[in-house]
């Protein structure tokens, strides 16, 4: 079962279930919390706008034919130019969003 199947048995429950609107909050608040989740969010690439909110934030890295691998990297800056991620040992510069990598919020699906 998905989250988006949890949601929708909760908004029918909140519908047709529950008779005390303290019960129906409560399973609002649920219904609301379930749609922050990771799961829940769109399995599609980040916008550089999105990744321009996200610094300090990890995003799962997918490579494109790149010398780099796939894997969780930590957002540092995004300008016009290039997405600037933390690394150990020196910053990693990115350039060409899109057509060689692009970033998630979770590890995609293996057909995407």
């Amino acid at each position: 079962m998905s989250i988006e199947d949890i949601i929708d048995s909760l908004e029918e429950l909140e519908k047709y279930g529950v008779d005390m609107e303290c019960d129906r909050m409560v399973l609002r608040r649920a219904i609301a919390l379930l749609r922050t989740h990771p799961a829940a969010q769109p399995d599609e690439p980040l916008t550089l706008e999105e990744l321009r909110g996200m610094d300090g934030d990890p995003v799962w890295l997918k490579t494109l034919g790149e010398d780099f691998e796939d894997g969780w990297q930590i957002v540092v800056d995004v300008d016009k130019l290039r997405v600037h991620f933390r690394q150990f040992y020196a910053p990693t510069f990115c350039e060409d969003y899109g057509s060689t990598w692009a970033a998630y919020r979770r590890p995609p699906k293996e057909n995407t």
